[in-house]
């Protein structure tokens, strides 16, 4: 009998470690200020949708989101807004309006959104890319550009660049929403590229990089995706130390946890060396991410190292998390190793990084659904792990 006791006691031990080692680790969470940017019924609008943010050349912080009039819907009365910070997103300007209305009547209905924002540390200018629909439907599409020569206190008016980067056959449009880079490094460095997407009115969609070569002035049609299995959109982008461009895109017809696709470009955003593939492992709802390099070796940094900040729920989206790859994007962290910033529902974010070397997230997020709020998180590399003090199991620190 003590015997059967004995294997009775060593099964059950056995059987409790297995389901033990079964149970999915959780992120850490880190503990990051927070900071109500803009709240859902605020100045008479509905909700606030679609963060984007950027650090200009003199260090100020620009967060943009649609202003949406009546309710989240993507067509409809939406205006651009915009607050800014100089001190590192401590304190924050009163909202201003970008873009409103149509180009010959501000007051009058129209959808301005998507903004992608771009800085040209070269001239100080910070270019917005944003697209137009007259608010009563979603068609047609037609892409923006704006600039500030102030560090983003006044505007020029918006002007129509359908010819430069879009196409009449064309049926959606969209620009970023996300911020867009300066490139750094080769031959095209200068050139200021962002992502948008479109379909082309016969059954395909096409992610794109579009670019320009005179501080934002004019624009082209780049490196293009177009396929009918897969639909990539609302591409982040950033530079790679090779000066290659690296796009993650959301697959907006992946399937749960296989949604986010990737894609480079050696030649400055002309044409991606291949198609979009899958990221493996880089699981998400069916929504927008956000990239950001935090690390470059060829800047004397010890190791590299690009951010992604998404929701990590499979099915829904909440648990914004951040995660890393240390390769250049051709691989990256899972969630369990990653650092979830809030347990909220949260949707699409945006990251810059700040002159005190924190990390700045500006993302959706609420209690109660992801577009309550759009929210401001700052933190730095320390909350989210540095690979240079982990350590491995003979407890000698890696790097």
């Amino acid at each position: 009998m003590p015997k059967l006791k004995v294997l009775l006691t060593v099964v059950l031990t056995a059987l409790a470690l297995t389901a033990a080692s079964l149970t999915l680790p959780t992120p850490a969470q880190a503990v990051v200020s927070q900071t109500v940017l803009f709240n859902k019924g605020d100045a008479g609008y509905g909700c606030y949708r679609i963060p984007a943010i950027v650090r200009t050349k003199s260090g100020a912080l620009l967060a943009f989101a649609e202003a949406r009039r009546a309710w989240c819907a993507d067509s409809q009365e939406i205006d651009l807004v915009l607050r800014r910070s100089d001190d590192n997103g401590r304190t924050w300007s009163a909202t201003r309006t970008v873009l409103s209305g149509t180009d010959s009547d501000p007051n009058a209905v129209a959808t301005r959104g998507n903004p992608a924002p771009i800085v040209d540390y070269e001239t100080g200018r910070i270019v917005l890319l944003s697209t137009m629909d007259p608010g009563t439907t979603s068609r047609p599409r037609t892409p923006y550009v704006q600039v500030s020569d102030d560090d983003g206190k006044t505007w020029s008016k918006a002007k129509n660049i359908g010819d430069q980067i879009d196409d009449p056959a064309w049926g959606w449009y969209a620009t970023g929403p996300v911020h867009g880079i300066q490139l750094t490094r080769g031959a095209h460095a200068g050139r200021l590229v962002a992502g948008t997407n479109y379909d082309n009115g016969a059954g395909k969609n096409a992610g794109q990089l579009v670019y320009s070569d005179d501080h934002g002035v004019t624009w082209h049609k780049g490196a293009t995706d177009l396929r009918s299995d897969a639909t990539p959109q609302e591409i982040s982008v950033v530079e790679k130390i090779d000066g290659g461009v690296y796009a993650g895109a959301r697959n907006n017809a992946g399937t749960a946890g296989a949604s986010r696709m990737g894609a480079v470009s050696n030649d400055g955003g002309q044409t991606f060396a291949a198609p979009f593939a899958t990221i493996t492992g880089l699981t998400t709802p069916t929504v927008q991410g956000s990239l950001q390099r935090l690390r470059a070796v060829d800047q004397g940094d010890k190791y590299n190292r690009i951010l992604f900040a998404a929701p990590a729920d499979q099915q829904r989206r909440r648990y914004l998390t951040i995660r890393s790859s240390f390769d250049e994007g051709k691989t990256w962290q899972s969630v369990a190793d990653g650092t979830r910033i809030t347990s909220d529902w949260s949707g699409y974010s945006d990251m810059a990084i700040l002159r005190t070397g924190e990390i700045g997230l500006l993302y959706e997020g609420g209690t109660v659904d992801a577009r309550d709020q759009i929210r401001f998180s700052r933190f730095t590399e320390n909350d989210i792990g540095r690979p240079d003090t982990w350590r491995r199991h003979d407890d000698v620190p890696l790097g």
